[in-house]
Parts: C-alpha cells; sequence; structure tokens
C-alpha cells in the first residue's frame, strides 16, 4: 500500500532543514519565554514574602504603641480620679469643721457644696513623651499629587448632598413642576 503523494511530501517536508530550523528557533523563543515568566514569578514571591514580613513588624510596633497609649490613658484616668477622690475628701473635712464649728454657735444646718454644686476636677492632658514632643513639630506641607490632586472626584462631593437632579428626557418646556410662574 503506498501513500498518495502530497503525504509523502509533507512528511519528507518535515525532515528537511528547512522546516527544523525555523522549528528550533520557535522552541528555543517559547523555553526562554517561559523561563523568563517563571524568573519573574520567583521574584516576585520573594519580594511578596519581604512585604508580607514588613507589614507583620509594623502591625506590631502598632499594637505596642497602641497598648502604651492605651495603659497612659487608663493611669490618667486613675490620677484623674484619685485628685478627684482628694479634693472631695478635703471638702467634706472643711465641711465638717465648719459644721462643728457652726453648730456650736446655732443649729442651722448647712448642706455640704458638694449636695448643690458638682465639681469637676480641671482637665490636664497626659504627659508628653519625647517622640509626642517630637510629633508634634510642624511638618512642611506635601506637593500635589498630579494622580489625585488634579481632577475632582466624586470622593470631594460632601455626602450628605444629594445627588445632582438628572434632566428628564423628553419633558415639555410648558410643565412647570415647580408651581412657580
Amino acid at each position: 500500500m503506498k501513500m498518495p503523494q502530497f503525504f509523502q511530501n509533507v512528511i519528507f517536508y518535515f525532515g528537511t532543514a528547512s522546516f527544523a530550523i525555523p522549528c528550533f528557533v520557535v522552541l528555543t523563543f517559547f523555553i526562554y519565554y517561559y523561563y523568563a515568566v517563571s524568573t519573574a514569578n520567583r521574584h516576585m514571591v520573594q519580594v511578596l514574602k519581604q512585604q508580607l514580613v514588613l507589614e507583620g513588624h509594623d502591625k506590631q510596633f502598632l499594637l505596642s504603641r497602641l497598648s502604651l497609649f492605651i495603659k497612659q490613658q487608663q493611669e490618667y484616668q486613675k490620677r484623674m480620679m484619685r485628685q478627684a477622690a482628694e479634693q472631695q475628701q478635703q471638702q467634706q473635712q472643711q465641711y465638717q469643721q465648719q459644721h462643728s464649728v457652726s453648730s456650736n454657735t446655732a443649729n442651722i444646718v448647712i448642706p455640704p457644696p458638694s449636695a448643690y454644686q458638682q465639681q469637676q476636677p480641671p482637665v490636664v492632658p497626659p504627659p508628653r513623651t519625647n517622640s509626642q514632643s517630637q510629633a508634634s513639630e510642624p511638618t512642611p506641607a506635601l506637593p500635589p499629587r498630579a494622580d489625585r490632586d488634579s481632577k475632582p472626584s466624586s470622593r470631594d462631593r460632601p455626602k450628605d448632598l444629594p445627588p445632582p437632579p438628572i434632566p428628564a428626557s423628553g419633558s415639555s418646556s410648558t410643565g412647570n413642576t415647580t408651581g412657580a410662574n
């Protein structure tokens, strides 16, 4: 059984150099492309791993700063409560001293000052740490970013405003929706 001449020519062409060399070049380009892609992916994986490590360090730093801030606030509130309690005790002692003096002279009952007026302790901010005092120094203004500050966006519109009215299509100019002529 003999193959048709067309198939014999095609099979013969696959064996010639005019097919093998371009095929080899194309296969070499494909192999290089896949090698470059895999190298880029490996590099991207390394970069992303480093970013994850840095983000973990950032989170630990922020959590430690937050816990320190909460601890300072709690200490400050305790100190204010102690001061308020001490002031109230002093006022009660003064009242008792005045009451004991006034009870000897007359039988007039004077209510303590805290009964008709609640005195609030003065608000004193917590002491500043070195990092807070350095952070309070004015920082220079940053130049505007071209991608953000060059055009207004939907974020620039206040949230409490209603959306702009949409013109009605096909409405006649004689119909007055406001009722004013």
